[in-house]
């Protein structure tokens, strides 16, 4: 009962988008309401009317009828459309609110998150489960507000009509939504499972579209397709399931519908062979007992529909309650002058028992160049997502740009520093926009300058478009090297006092390592800068180089230093493999 309750408070949390426009919400459905009730209820009253002036010759009130009649249908045109205008209108607004708060706390989630789940399975939450969501305040629940209101109105002016038979065709109507109920826990797992397999489809797609270079030189493609075709398969048993549910519910709501209307049918013609003068009352009440049907029918439908919506919902609500990144980075207060970078004692777990790093201890002063060096797994990448605010110490200080990790917000923090990664994502767009992001204010001299810096001027001068030229996704017209090359004309632009370079041309050959080699030497001048290196060669003039193996700090010194006698530091530097 518990995990029922929580299911549906999911869905009301995300209803709770539309209050800041709930009045106007309200004034258009309730508006709605009134005027949808009153077309449904005034039309079979208007046809009694007339039917028993016909019978009694009564002009009058045909003329009467018929004007009503022509008024519905000049109100039904006018109001109709601009209520349905008004409410598609807050509809997609409240939509695009609930869009644009999935996007800005998935911005501000931890690093942690990006690399323990599949980007598909967060793009099918935003696209298909928003869209789920989105029919659940929209047209389907005005239909069962307006069929509900409708139904208990008419049901009153039949129950005015003749209460007796009103009374037993209601409660056949009520009969099929108790019997109904029993299947929503069912329909709502059927839900939750065609809900996880579109969000497995979408990380399949993420994946053939990402590897598609891996796939055509591997020759995947058989494969890959027989992996999409079970998950297909999958979604299309589950969607087979549902269809059967909702076609056995379909079938016993006609039958029930079917009992109620017969029902009618046969009273009508039993007091017409009796010879009963109240004809207009008969028609009338076919008309309102087909409205309570529609009510049941309907708040049955609402009920299948209701458990996908909970199903999308509760995909939603997990990602928002996702903690935020902290805003201000966790540590100890202690700061020191004329030191950039310092980790002393630090230790990171990721669960809280196996430790990934202990005990590290390294400094990195003013205008020094300090390498990270170490064996693959050892802890050098989770180093540097520390300093950046990835990740908080489990315990330890840290120290950056003289003043304690803790003394900064995320956004101070990352405003001190400058990252090169090893392989530099390119966004889609132009190669001005992506140089831009560096600072985002930047004019277009500086974007040149840093560009020329970077080397990366001279290949850019030769495009046709220039800066304007359209990089593609993940910046798939361009070489490594290029690439590369960009992200460092990034750095250069954001000119921040810390430079963290992630081995930032081991993937290159050796004509673009040059051209990049050139610019990260020119870009870490008047610099503190901290590298990861896999090329010892690269580092061999570094004012200070830490070993980093499983975790632990186990050997520093100059390149001099660490070459004498037998070091981890040797074997390394003399292995071919490293």
């Amino acid at each position: 009962m518990m995990s029922e309750k929580m299911k549906i408070n999911d869905y009301l949390e995300i209803l709770n988008n539309i209050k800041p426009r709930r009045l106007i919400y309200s004034f258009v459905l309730i508006c709605d309401c009134i005027v949808e009730t009153s077309f449904y209820i005034l039309t079979p009253l208007v046809m009694k009317l007339m039917i028993d002036a016909s019978v009694k010759s009564d002009i009058n009130n045909l003329k009467q009828g018929f004007f009503i009649v022509a008024l519905i249908c000049l109100l039904g045109i006018v109001l109709f459309g601009t209520f349905e205008f008004f409410f598609f209108s807050i509809m997609h607004k409240t939509t695009a609110k609930i869009r644009t708060g999935l996007f800005n706390h998935i911005l501000h989630l931890p690093i942690s998150y990006v690399e323990q789940n599949h980007s598909g399975d967060t793009i099918s939450r935003l696209n298909n489960d928003v869209n789920i969501i989105q029919s659940s305040y929209g047209w389907p629940l005005r239909n069962i507000i307006v069929s509900i209101f409708v139904g208990i109105t008419s049901a009153a002016v039949m129950i005015m009509l003749d209460w007796r038979v009103s009374i037993l065709l209601i409660s056949i109507g009520f009969i099929s939504v108790v019997i109904n109920s029993r299947h929503k826990y069912i329909i709502r797992k059927i839900n939750k499972d065609i809900q996880k397999s579109m969000g497995k489809y979408t990380e399949n797609l993420s994946n053939i579209l990402s590897g598609f270079f891996t796939i055509k030189n591997y020759q995947l493609e058989e494969m890959m397709l027989e992996k999409t075709d079970n998950i297909n398969n999958e979604i299309l048993n589950s969607n087979i399931e549902l269809t059967k549910k909702n076609a056995i519910m379909d079938s016993r709501n006609f039958l029930f519908e079917s009992i109620n209307f017969a029902g009618i049918i046969a009273l009508a013609a039993f007091l017409a062979f009796n010879g009963a003068n109240n004809l207009g009352s008969i028609v009338s009440l076919i008309f309102l007992v087909g409205n309570v049907n529609r009510m049941f029918s309907d708040t049955n439908s609402m009920l299948l529909q209701l458990q996908g919506y909970i199903a999308g919902s509760k995909r939603v609500t997990e990602l928002l309650k996702i903690p935020e990144e902290h805003k201000r980075v966790l540590g100890v207060s202690e700061n020191e002058k004329n030191v950039m970078i310092k980790l002393k004692n630090a230790a990171f777990s990721y669960d809280n028992e196996n430790k990934v790093l202990e005990n590290i201890n390294l400094t990195v002063k003013k205008g020094q160049v300090v390498a990270l060096v170490g064996p693959s797994g050892g802890g050098k990448s989770t180093i540097m997502k520390l300093i950046l605010g990835y990740y908080t110490l489990s315990s330890g200080q840290a120290v950056i740009n003289e003043k304690s990790i803790a003394d900064y917000s995320m956004t101070e923090l990352r405003e001190q520093i400058a990252y090169v990664p090893q392989d530099s994502y390119i966004f889609d767009g132009t190669i001005e926009d992506n140089i831009r992001y560096g600072r985002y204010d930047a004019d277009r001299e500086a974007i040149i300058e840093a560009a020329k810096n970077a080397h990366a001027d001279e290949f850019i001068e030769k495009l046709d478009k220039g800066y304007e030229t359209n990089v593609g996704e993940r910046g798939i017209k361009l070489s490594g090297g290029q690439r590369q090359r960009i992200a460092i004309a990034r750095a250069f632009l954001k000119n921040s006092p810390i430079l963290l370079l992630d081995e930032a041309t081991s993937s290159l050959d050796s004509e673009s390592e040059q051209y990049v080699q050139e610019a990260l030497d020119r870009l870490m001048k008047n610099r503190t800068v901290l590298i990861i290196a896999h090329r010892l060669s690269t580092i061999k003039e570094a004012d200070m180089i830490y070993v980093i193996s499983k975790g632990k700090n186990v050997e520093q010194g100059k390149h001099d230093e660490l070459m004498q006698g037998i070091s981890l530091y040797r074997k390394l530097y003399t292995s071919i493999t490293y």
